[in-house]
Order: structure tokens, then sequence, then C-alpha cells
């Protein structure tokens, strides 16, 4: 029974190490981005300057009139070329800032395209984790059943056959087996010693009992007498009786039945219980038939 739920495992790392990869690519980006916001405040404190230092060369050349001396005139040249050197500062600085402004806009794109990636990688890793719950449960009930073939191998042959309701042999060749005590006077228990040992499909036959004036048998299966491989437990009574009752494998019991035994037949459950839930540590089933009402006067122990 070889698995794939390694690989599945293996795939749905490299995923989540993918999406990880891209957070730390993102994180970089925000990092450049922060950083970008401070070109684009110094951009406006840029704008703000060039636009002083030009107001103040227009104020300077509107004073520069005729008759002034040339030594003014010089000096007022000076200042000139002065403020132009500091507009000429102030514009490369307005250029570098709307450079990184401009990175910051790329920057901003790049993020957006890394989400759009990671919400990619997101969906693809949520695919991966129903595939390997799937691949789990798969592995879980080959595990179980497994478990079920090497402690039981002749049931695991039986367990080969098509699933289809398997004949089962008439109640009259069926072997009796067990001892039936009365527990009270509405119930009484069967015990069946080595049904672990019994193939699938076998079923046995209890001793002839009596209860709540009722006569009859219990019928047991205990892989079941269908193809479910479930324990099946039936009761026979005698012609005459109608009666509501209960029937139990271990602590595991049906609900509540109603049979009018007007021909011979027998009324039970097919599929009660696992054999392996209710079965005892020295390898012995107890089945139980609780009478809750029959139309027979109740009588002592038979």
């Amino acid at each position: 029974m070889r698995m794939m739920l390694p690989a599945a495992t293996s795939e749905m790392l490299r995923e989540v190490k993918a999406v990880s990869d891209e957070v730390q690519r993102m994180q970089g980006h925000v990092k450049r981005i922060e950083s970008d916001l401070v070109f684009q405040q110094e951009a406006q404190v840029c704008r703000e300057e060039r636009a002083a230092a030009m107001a103040e060369l227009t104020r300077q050349s509107s004073t520069m009139v005729a008759g002034t001396s040339p030594v003014e005139v010089q000096r007022q040249l000076e200042e000139v070329v002065h403020d132009v050197g500091k507009l000429k500062v102030l514009v490369d600085r307005h250029s570098m800032a709307i450079n990184g402004s401009e990175r910051t806009q790329q920057n901003l794109r790049n993020v957006s395209g890394r989400v759009t990636a990671v919400e990619s990688d997101i969906r693809s890793i949520e695919l991966s984790v129903g595939r390997l719950e799937v691949a789990l449960e798969d592995h879980v009930g080959q595990v179980q059943q497994l478990t079920t073939d090497l402690l039981h191998p002749r049931n695991a042959l039986a367990m080969t056959a098509a699933d289809a309701p398997m004949p089962t042999p008439p109640r009259s060749k069926l072997a009796q087996h067990g001892d039936v005590e009365q527990i009270c006077s509405t119930a009484v228990c069967w015990r069946i010693p080595g049904v672990l040992r019994m193939d699938r499909g076998v079923g046995v036959i209890s001793p002839e009992f009596s209860l709540s004036g009722c006569a009859g048998k219990l019928t047991c299966f205990p892989f079941g007498s269908t193809s479910s491989g479930k324990t099946s437990v039936y009761w026979r009574a005698q012609r005459g009786v109608h009666a509501k009752f209960r029937l139990g494998a271990g602590d595991v019991f049906s609900d509540e039945l109603e049979c009018t035994y007007d021909k011979a037949k027998e009324k039970g459950k097919h599929e009660l219980c696992n054999l392996h839930d209710v079965v005892g540590v020295d390898g012995v089933l107890t089945v139980t038939l609780e009478i809750i009402w029959s139309n027979l006067p109740m009588s002592g122990p038979g």
C-alpha cells in the first residue's frame, strides 16, 4: 500500500517557501517606498524654495535701474550669480526627488504584482492542503484495513468477495454454540467463545430458551451476514408471539424492534456493530436479548 502522502507534503512545503520568499521581497519594496516618500517630501520643499529663489531674482533684476554705480552693479551681479547657483542646487534636488517619486510608483507597481502572485500561491497552497487531507484520510483508512487484515487474515481473504449480500446457510444447518443465561425476568445473555477464529459469513445459533413466556433462539454472525462485515444478531421466537425487544452485542444495543411471529422467521439487525469494538479480551462475544413487551404472559426462567 504505497501512498503519495510525502510527495503531497513536499509540494505544499515548496509552495509555502515560495510565498515566504515573495513576502520578503515585498517587505524590501515597502522599505524602498518608505525611503522614496522622503524624496517626495523634499520635492515639495524644493518647489517652494525654487519659487522663492525665482521671486528673489525677479526682485533683484527690478532694482537694477539705469544710473546705478558700477560698484553697486557688480555687487548685485555677484548676488544674482550666487542666487542662480542656489537655484541650480534646488533644481538638482528637485530632479532627484522627482526620480525618487518615479521609483516609488514603480515600486508600488512591483508590490502590487507581488501581492497578486502571493494570492495565487495561497490559492495553490489551499488546493494542496485539500489534496493532502484527502490523501491522509485514504492513508488512515488503508492503515486501519491493513491492521484488520494482519490481525484476522482469514477475514481479509473473505473481504475480497463481491460487495453483494452473501448467501447465508439455512438456520437449521447452523452449529449450536455457547451458553445462554437469564439475567432478569426480561433479558438473557448468550456468551459465544472463539468468535475471532470464525470466518466471515459463518453464523452460530444459541441453545433454545424461554423468556417472558416466549420460547426461541438467538442467531449471530460475528463477522456479519452481509458484505459489510459487521456483526449480525437475530431472534427467532415461537409462532404466535408479538413482541417489542432490543438486541445487543457487548455494550452496543439496537433501537427498539417489533415483530409478529406469525410464521417461522426471525427479526434482528444485519449490521449491529463492529466485532472488534465489542468482543471481550478473552475472545468471547456477549449477545443480549431484552424483551420490552410481549403479548404472552411472563414466566420464570426457561
